[in-house]
């Protein structure tokens, strides 16, 4: 498991960040042999393509959101795509990089870019280092992703926070907490379903196909 505050790539380049300065060597590398024409996304896979119906963290289940899968794999075709999977042990990241093989998204995805952490400041700091033009958030099993939005949300052009229904009403705007208006503004979307999105809506998808 990747030490506290930091985020791993897969097995295949693992070596490459043990050394100093790791992060910058390589996402530049990846960046700079991407399509130029695409914009940069990252996604936070948890809660947005994965769920975990299981009340223990420490033995998951996981499973994909149902189309999930089909809209991840348009989005792979439109845009240059980061997954990034908060994990809580080895065991967890074989299960979800199966999931992920089994259902062939390994296939539109170069597997650098399929990158682990094991801290919120690990993901932030991924993430900013990316420097997306989209993020798409959904937390972990134990947070629902607010304090990294509201990190990101002056520096990422559009996020994508996917949150529960009973959440979401708590932003109306009658009602609105004063520690809620940081997370708000224009470049943030709220919606408790990843296919019910302008994303999804984008590349032909709908809630109603789900």
């Amino acid at each position: 498991m990747s030490a506290p505050g930091r985020c791993t790539p897969t097995s295949s380049t693992q070596n490459t960040t043990q050394n100093s300065g790791w992060g910058s060597r390589l996402l530049g590398g990846i960046k700079s042999a991407t399509r130029k024409n695409k914009k940069r996304m990252t996604i936070s896979l948890k809660n947005c393509v994965l769920w975990n119906p299981s009340s223990d963290v420490n033995t998951p289940n996981h499973a994909f959101h149902e189309n999930a899968t089909v809209l991840l794999t348009k989005l792979c075709q439109v845009y240059d795509v980061y997954l990034i999977i908060h994990i809580n042990s080895e065991n967890e990241r074989s299960e979800i990089l199966g999931l992920l093989e089994n259902a062939g998204v390994l296939s539109q995805l170069d597997d650098r870019k399929i990158l682990y952490c094991s801290t919120e400041q690990g993901k932030v700091h991924m993430i900013r280092h990316i420097d997306p033009q989209i993020h798409v958030e959904g937390g972990w099993e134990l947070d629902d992703g607010e304090e990294i939005v509201r990190t990101l949300r002056p520096h990422i052009p559009k996020l994508l926070w996917i949150i529960t229904r009973r959440r979401r009403s708590s932003f109306n705007q009658a009602k609105l907490k004063e520690s809620d208006q940081g997370i708000l503004g224009p470049n943030v979307e709220l919606t408790d379903q990843f296919m019910d999105s302008s994303l999804a809506r984008e590349v032909g998808l709908s809630l109603s196909q789900s």
